[in-house]
């Protein structure tokens, strides 16, 4: 599956040979109904030209994910980005967007924000669950979900509700997300338990 700007395509194969497909984002309301397929019969030589044309653009991705994670770990971020879980730790509760984009060194690529229950936000504050994407002409190059220290109800603060989650949780009648377990994870051992709890209060 690739994404060109305003238009997603993917490639499968048929009876009657290769079919490539695409999706208009523009027009999504039903995602069935803006589907359109194309169906080709591609010779040997069209389908490795096909190929090396899609290998190019797995390059092409593999080099902005390459030069982002070294421009990232070359800046003075107070934030930690882990590549493996494509997440963001290190960020402390009522840390807001302008605050991250200040201790973030994002040049050349614009920051997309999207809260816990899919909204795409500008300002306001970072909540764990939230997601940011780093976008380079049109393309998502990375995408990372915030885990802001303490923040185990998702409202991007410590407050009651995190407590109350964490006690029940550590009382087995409260079940978390791996997000919110990590977020409560305040001494940063791996492991959710009482000393967190202390440490939340």
């Amino acid at each position: 599956i690739y994404n060109f700007n305003d238009t997603i395509v993917y490639v499968t194969e048929g009876k009657e040979g290769i079919n490539v497909n695409r999706v208009l984002l523009d027009d999504i309301k039903n995602p069935k109904d803006s589907l359109a397929s194309v169906d080709v019969s591609l010779s040997e030589e069209d389908e490795e030209e096909l190929d090396v044309n899609f290998l190019s653009i797995d390059e092409k991705i593999l080099h902005n994910q390459d030069s982002l994670i070294a421009q990232l770990q070359n800046s003075n971020s107070r934030y930690n980005f882990n590549f493996d879980a494509y997440e963001i730790t290190g960020i402390e509760p009522e840390t807001n967007i302008s605050q991250f984009k200040n201790n973030v060194n994002y040049n050349g690529y614009k920051l997309k924000f999207t809260s816990p229950d899919s909204k795409v936000i500008q300002r306001g504050r970072l909540k764990t669950g939230t997601t940011v994407e780093f976008i380079k002409n049109g393309e998502i190059v990375n995408s990372f979900t915030c885990i802001v220290s303490g923040d185990v109800s998702g409202s991007g603060n410590i407050n009651s509700n995190s407590i109350k989650k964490v006690f029940g949780y550590l009382l087995g009648k409260e079940e978390l997300e791996e997000k919110y377990i990590k977020a409560g994870d305040i001494n940063k051992d791996g492991i959710l338990d009482t000393l967190d709890l202390l440490l939340l209060k």
